[in-house]
C-alpha cells in the first residue's frame, strides 16, 4: 500500500486529502479445496467466523493541529476485476493458540545430540524435538447469510471508525476495504482513490443522551450523568512525555509531516522523578496487604540503578511498598480492594506531580503483585437442544440450566468451585452456590450427583445446575479459569479509566466522524463492579480498561537480592556498552547480530502403513488389489491449506490432488464421512451467484484413489502446501528489518521448516535446521535481538527451556528477546522461561517480551511487527512494547484476539532502556583537566573513533556531563566544543564519578580524584636544592607507608624559611606536616608545622 496526502486549508474548514494505492500485483489468490484464500501485501483478511476472508487495512490519518476530523468521502475511484467468473472466497475461521498439549509443568530437558538428518521431518515413531500443537478449533463452513450480505452490500472501500488523541494531535481511523465482491460475485481491487477528511475547530460530539442510554443498556444499571463526559484528551505531565507522544504519533499515520513537535513549546521543569522504582525487602500478600517472608538487599540494588539513571541526568525514586501501604506520600488505602489497588492509585496520585515516564517494578509478583483479568476466549458452553446435554454444551429446561461441563477450554483444569461462571454478552457474575440457595430469580450454580440434574453435591463433577433469571443464564455462558484469565501489568501502565459509548456510526456507511462519551465507574477496571477486572467481548469493552499508557512499564523478576544485583548489571552493561566484570568494551559486532527460530504451528503428520482395519491413529490400511486406500488421522484438520502425499521413495513424492467426486478407477483424495461410508464428506450450500457450493468438513477418515504404487507407499505425508505460517511471519519481520533497520545485518536463522524457503529467502541470511543445541549454541554466541516464534509453554519455545536459559554463558552481550508464543513468559508460575532468560546469571537476556497465557496463530506476528517498526521513531523498549495498545481494531481479527495479545503481552526489563538499532554503536572517552578542589575543571568529550576513521569528526556537543561525590552533584552539558565546565569548590578531596551521556552515545563512566591542597605528616628521605637548574626544591618524603616528592618553590617569599625547617626535620629525623596544594607528587609546599597547632610559616 501506498499513500500520498495532501492539506487543504480555507477560511472556514480545511480539508485532508490521502491517495491510497494498491498494486495488484501484491494480490494472490491460493486454490484450496474450502475456496479461494485472498492474501494482498500490507493487509489482514477479516470478517466474522463464517464471513468470506477478506482483506482489511485501518490507517490513521493526522489532521492539522486543533482541528477535528468531521466527515470522510472517497473520490476518484480506480478499480480493476481480479477474476472473470464468480470466486469463492473461503470463510474466516476461528483462531488456534499456539500453545502445546504438554502439561505445564517444570522439567530440566535433556541434552540432545545434534544431528544432521536425511530430511527434516520426523518420521514415525521417531521421538520429536519440539512439542505437539494442541488441537485446533474444527473448520467452520461459510455462512449462506453472511456471503450474501458481503455481494449484495459490499464493505464500503473506506469508513470512519473513530477520533484518537495524541497529545494536540487528533488522529482519524479509518478503515480500508480494497478488495470486494460485485454484484455478480467476481472479485474486483480497489487500485487508487482518495479519502477526503473534511476537518473543523469544532468538536464533533457524540449524543450525550444516546450514549447514556447505551451504556446503561451495556451495563446493567442506571448511571449518574454527572460521571459522563466527553473523551478526554491525554495529559501531557513534562517535555520528555510530549516527545514520547509525538515521536509515536509520527510513527503511527500516514501522514507525520501534519504531527506537530509541542515539546519544545513546553516549560523545562525539575521533576521529582521521571523514572520510579518499585520494590521492598520482603514479599506481600496481595489479598490481605500484608507483609510476608524477609528478602533482605532487594532495595539496596534497585537503589544501585537508580544511582546509574541519576548519573544520565534522568531523576529517579526508589519506593518500597512498605512506605505506599503506610501512608507516607498519602492515604491509597482505604476502601482499596487488594494491594494492586493500593499501588495503582498510589500511581495515579504521584504520575501526574512528580512527572513520572517509566515505571520499573522491582520483584517477582510475590512482591509486585500483577492484576488479573478475565478474557474473552476459551470456555465457553452454549445452549443446545439434547436434553440431557452432550459434552460442553447446555439445555434449558424452562426453569434452569443443564451444562455439561468435560473440557471446554484449552488446558481445562477441570471441575472446580474456584472457577468463575459469566455471561459473557453481559458480563455478568453467576456466583457459586455452596449451599443450595439460588432460584429462578436468584442466580447461582452448583455440581449435581448425575445428568438427572436433581441432587445437589458438594464434590466437583461434570454436571451442573445453574439457576436464575432467564434473561441471565439461558444463554452462551463461559468459564474463568487458569488459563483464560490473564496476567498483566497493564493495570500500572493505563492510569484512566472510562468506558467508551458504543453508538452506531453516523453517515451513509459511516462517513461523519464523532467524539464519543465515557463513562468514570466507581472502581477502576471493573465498571460492572462484580470483582472481576478488564472484562470485555467481540462489542468491546465493558469494565473502563483504556488501551493507552500514560507510563512504559518493565518488570524486574527477581525475588533474591543476587538476583535483583544481576538484572542491575545486566543493564548497566547494556547501557554502557562496557562489561562490568572486565571494564573493556563489548564487541563491536555484538549490536548487529539477529536471531531468528521458528518452530512449526502445524508441523508435518506421517501416515503409517497398517494391515490391520480398521486403522489406529496415523496409519493407513490398504487391502490387496483395492484402488484406494484409508487414512485415520488423529484429529481432522483445520487448515486450508495442505497436501495429501504419497512417499514412494526418498526421490519419489507424489502430491495427491483433492477431489471430492473421485471413486475407484480415478486419482484423488477426499474427507470421509467414515471408514464405512466413503463417500465425500462435506455439505452442500447453495451461494448464488456461485451456485451450490460443495464445502467440504474435514473428519479423522481420509480416503486416497490412484495406481496401486501412490494407495499403498511406505508412508503418506500430510503436509502444509505452503510455507508454515511461523516460518513466514519470520521471514515478513526479516524483510521488514531489514528494511528499517540495515544495521541489523548480521542475520542468522533457525527454522524447522527451512526447505519450505523460496530460492530468494534461501539464500537471504544464513539458515539451519531448528534444534534445542543449536538455539543454546547461537545463544551462546551472543545475539543482540532474538525472536522466537513457535508453539510454546512455560517452559520454553523452539527447543529452548529453563535448563538451558539458566545455563547460557554469553556473559554481559546480552540480548532483546521477543517471543510470539504461549506462556513463555507466564510470571505467575514458578519460573518461567522468559525469568529464567533475564535472571540467569552469567548471560541470557537483558529484556524479555512475550505472553503470559496464550498465543493467537495469525495474529501475535502483528504485534511483533509494530514493536519492531515502533524502534524507527524511539528506542526505550517500553515505548516499543507500549505500542501493542494501538494494535485493536487494525489487525482485521476479532478485538478478543487483539485486547487478549494487549493484556498478555508483558516487559520483562527496564522500560527506559533505548535499543541500540544501528550497526556500530557510537561511544565517546572523556578527559579531565587536573582536579583541583578550589578552581574550575573542564570535562572533554570526544567520541571514539570507528575502526575507518571519520575524518575531521565533530565534537559531540550536547552530552550530559554528570559529577558525583556521595550526595553531591553537579551536570554541564558540552558545548560545541565538546568542553563541560565545573566548579568543585563544595567537593572534598577523594573519589569522582563522571559520567557521560547522549541519546546518540552509549553511557560513559570514569573515575577522577580530587586531588586538591591538604595537609600531608610524615618524615624527609631527602632533600635536593635546585635540581636540573631548576629555581626550586624537591623533597622526597615517607607519607602513610609510601614516598611522595614535594616541591619548594623558590618564588614564594618565605622558600628560605621553608628549607630551613625540612633541613631541620631531615637532621634530627622528627616528624614534619606540610600544607601542599596537592597531596599527589609534585605538590607545592605552601606552609608547615611540626605539631597540630598553628602553621610555623604563615604564608599564602
Amino acid at each position: 500500500m501506498h499513500c500520498e496526502c495532501h492539506h487543504e486549508p480555507n477560511t472556514e474548514r480545511g480539508t485532508v486529502r490521502v491517495t491510497i494505492s494498491f498494486d495488484a500485483h501484491d494480490l494472490t489468490l491460493h486454490r484450496t479445496p474450502f475456496g479461494f484464500v485472498a492474501e494482498l501485501a500490507g493487509t489482514q483478511t477479516s470478517g466474522a467466523v463464517g464471513a468470506p476472508a477478506l482483506p482489511r487495512r485501518v490507517i490513521k490519518v493526522a489532521v492539522p493541529q486543533m482541528e477535528w476530523p468531521t466527515s470522510l468521502a472517497i473520490e476518484n475511484t480506480q478499480c480493476v476485476l481480479v477474476t472473470q467468473e464468480p470466486t469463492f472466497v473461503a470463510p474466516v475461521q476461528p483462531l488456534q493458540p499456539g500453545v502445546d498439549k504438554r502439561a505445564s509443568t517444570k522439567y530440566q530437558e535433556e541434552k540432545r545430540p545434534d544431528c544432521e538428518p536425511s530430511c527434516r521431518r520426523v518420521r514415525p515413531n521417531e521421538p520429536s524435538e519440539f512439542p505437539e500443537p494442541f488441537p485446533a478449533p474444527p473448520v467452520v463452513p461459510p455462512d449462506a447469510r453472511l456471503y450474501e450480505e458481503e455481494i449484495r452490500s459490499p464493505r464500503p472501500l473506506a469508513r470512519a471508525l473513530g477520533i484518537e488523541q495524541a497529545g494536540l494531535a487528533h488522529l482519524a481511523l479509518i478503515e480500508l476495504n480494497p478488495l470486494r465482491f460485485n454484484s455478480e460475485g467476481l472479485l474486483e481491487l480497489c487500485t487508487r482513490f482518495d479519502l477526503v477528511l473534511t476537518t473543523s475547530d469544532t468538536v464533533p460530539l457524540a449524543d450525550k443522551r444516546a450514549a447514556q442510554k447505551e451504556l446503561e443498556q451495556r451495563l446493567g444499571y442506571e448511571i449518574d450523568p454527572n460521571r459522563i463526559a466527553p473523551l478526554p484528551e491525554p495529559v501531557i505531565t513534562s517535555s520528555t512525555h510530549a516527545k514520547r507522544v509525538y515521536d509515536i504519533a509520527r510513527v503511527e499515520v500516514v501522514n507525520p509531516d501534519l504531527v506537530i513537535d509541542i515539546s519544545k513549546r513546553w516549560p523545562t521543569l525539575e521533576l521529582s522523578s521521571e523514572y520510579l522504582i518499585i520494590t521492598d525487602d520482603c514479599a506481600w500478600n496481595e489479598a490481605t496487604i500484608t507483609r510476608g517472608a524477609a528478602i533482605p538487599g532487594m532495595v539496596a540494588a534497585f537503589n544501585k540503578l537508580a544511582s546509574w539513571k541519576r548519573s544520565r541526568g534522568i531523576t529517579t525514586r526508589v519506593v518500597t511498598i512498605t512506605d505506599i501501604v503506610g501512608g507516607r506520600y498519602g492515604s491509597y488505602r482505604s476502601g482499596a480492594r487488594d494491594l494492586q489497588e493500593v499501588i495503582r492509585r498510589f500511581l495515579q496520585d504521584v504520575v501526574p506531580r512528580w512527572g513520572v515516564s517509566w515505571l520499573l517494578l522491582g520483584g517477582d509478583v510475590g512482591v509486585v503483585p500483577i492484576r488479573r483479568v478475565a478474557g474473552a476466549i476459551e470456555g465457553g458452553i452454549g445452549v443446545g437442544a439434547v436434553d440431557p446435554p452432550a459434552d460442553n454444551t447446555s439445555f434449558w429446561t424452562g426453569s434452569f440450566l443443564k451444562m455439561h461441563v468435560v473440557n471446554p477450554g484449552t488446558w481445562w483444569s477441570g471441575s472446580s468451585s474456584m472457577n468463575v461462571l459469566v455471561n459473557p454478552a453481559s458480563g455478568a457474575l453467576i456466583p457459586y452456590d455452596g449451599t443450595g440457595a439460588s432460584s429462578a430469580t436468584s442466580p447461582g450454580w452448583y455440581f449435581t450427583t448425575t445428568n438427572s440434574y436433581a441432587t445437589r453435591t458438594t464434590m466437583p463433577t461434570n454436571f451442573v445446575r445453574v439457576n436464575g433469571p432467564a434473561s441471565m443464564v439461558n444463554a452462551s455462558l463461559q468459564w474463568l479459569y487458569q488459563w483464560n484469565t490473564l496476567p498483566t501489568d497493564l493495570y500500572y501502565a493505563s492510569l484512566s479509566s472510562y468506558v467508551i459509548a458504543y453508538l452506531t456510526l453516523s453517515g451513509p456507511f459511516g462517513m461523519t466522524f464523532t467524539l464519543p462519551y465515557v463513562y468514570f465507574p466507581e472502581h477502576d477496571w471493573d465498571a460492572l463492579n462484580n470483582g472481576l477486572y478488564g472484562q470485555y467481548n467481540s462489542s468491546g469493552d465493558m469494565d473502563g480498561v483504556v488501551l493507552n499508557t500514560d507510563i512504559s512499564v518493565g518488570r524486574a523478576p527477581v525475588d533474591s537480592a543476587v538476583q535483583a544485583d544481576t538484572f542491575v548489571a545486566k543493564v548497566i552493561a547494556y547501557e554502557s556498552f562496557r562489561s562490568p566484570a572486565t571494564g573493556f568494551s563489548l564487541d563491536g559486532n555484538w549490536p548487529r547480530r539477529l536471531l531468528l527460530a521458528s518452530s512449526d504451528w502445524g508441523g508435518p503428520t506421517w501416515i503409517a502403513s497398517t494391515a490391520s482395519f480398521p486403522p489406529a491413529d496415523n496409519q493407513y490400511h490398504h487391502a490387496a488389489g483395492s484402488q484406494h486406500a484409508i487414512i485415520k488421522l488423529a484429529a481432522a484438520p483445520n487448515s486450508f491449506a495442505f497436501d495429501v502425499i504419497a512417499e514412494i521413495s526418498d526421490s519419489d513424492r507424489r502430491v495427491i490432488p483433492y477431489d471430492e467426486a473421485v471413486t475407484d478407477g480415478g486419482r484423488g483424495w477426499h474427507f470421509a464421512r467414515s471408514v464405512a461410508d466413503l463417500r465425500a464428506n462435506g455439505i452442500s450450500i447453495p451461494l448464488p451467484p456461485f451456485g451450490i457450493i460443495f464445502f467440504p468438513l474435514p473428519s479423522p477418515w481420509i480416503v486416497v484413489y490412484g495406481a496401486v504404487v501412490e494407495v499403498s507407499p511406505p508412508n503418506f505425508l500430510i503436509d502444509s502446501s505452503v510455507q508454515d505460517s511461523s516460518m513466514s511471519d519470520q521471514e515478513q519481520l526479516r524483510e521488514q528489518l531489514r528494511t528499517e533497520l540495515p544495521g541489523w545485518d548480521r542475520v542468522s536463522r533457525l527454522y524447522e521448516d527451512e526447505l519450505d524457503l523460496t530460492p530468494a529467502q534461501a539464500v537471504a541470511a544464513p539458515v539451519q535446521h531448528l534444534t534445542p543445541n543449536r538455539l543454546e549454541a547461537a545463544l551462546n554466541a551472543g545475539p543482540h535481538v532474538v525472536s522466537l516464534s513457535g508453539h510454546g509453554y512455560d517452559g520454553g519455545c523452539c527447543g529452548g527451556s529453563v535448563y538451558m536459559a539458566s545455563g547460557l554463558t554469553n556473559g554481559y552481550q546480552t540480548f532483546i528477546g521477543y517471543a510470539d508464543s504461549c506462556l513463555t513468559n507466564q510470571v505467575d508460575s514458578n519460573d518461567a522461561f522468559s525469568e529464567a532468560l533475564v535472571c540467569a546469571p552469567n548471560g541470557g537476556a537483558v529484556a524479555y517480551v512475550g505472553n503470559t497465557r496464550f498465543s493467537w496463530i495469525s495474529v501475535g506476528d502483528n504485534f511483533q511487527r509494530a514493536f519492531f517498526h515502533r524502534l524507527t521513531a524511539v528506542r526505550q523498549i517500553g515505548l516499543l512494547n507500549d505500542s501493542r495498545t494501538g494494535l485493536v481494531g487494525t489487525t482485521g481479527f476479532n478485538p478478543v484476539y487483539e485486547r487478549w495479545a494487549i493484556f498478555a503481552l508483558n516487559l520483562l526489563g527496564d522500560p527506559e532502556m533505548q535499543l541500540y538499532r544501528s550497526g556500530r554503536v557510537r561511544r565517546v572517552t572523556v578527559k579531565v583537566s587536573e582536579v583541583y578542589k578550589r578552581g574550575p575543571i573542564v570535562v572533554h568529550v570526544e567520541e571514539v573513533q570507528p575502526p575507518i576513521p571519520i575524518p575531521h569528526p565533530e565534537p559531540p556537543a550536547d552530552v550530559l556531563v554528570h559529577i558525583r561525590q556521595g550526595e553531591r552533584v553537579l551536570t554541564a552539558r558540552t558545548d560545541g566544543n565538546g568542553d563541560a565546565r565545573f566548579d568543585l569548590s563544595g567537593f572534598a578531596r577523594g573519589d569522582i564519578e563522571i559520567t557521560a551521556s547522549h541519546s546518540d552515545f552509549a553511557t560513559h563512566r570514569v573515575d577522577a580524584i580530587i586531588t586538591g591542597s591538604d595537609w600531608v605528616r610524615g618524615t624527609v628521605l631527602e632533600l635536593s636544592h635546585r635540581e636540573g637548574g631548576a629555581h626550586r626544591s624537591t623533597v622526597r618524603m615517607q607519607v602513610d607507608g609510601s614516598e611522595r616528592n614535594f616541591v619548594a618553590s623558590s618564588e614564594r617569599p618565605d622558600y628560605r624559611l621553608i628549607l630551613d625547617a625540612l633541613e631541620n626535620a631531615f637532621v634530627a629525623r622528627q616528624a614534619i606536616e606540610l600544607f601542599v596544594d596537592s597531596v599527589e607528587d609534585g605538590g607545592v609546599i605552601e606552609r608547615f608545622r611540626f605539631s597540630e597547632g598553628e602553621p610555623t610559616s604563615a604564608a599564602t
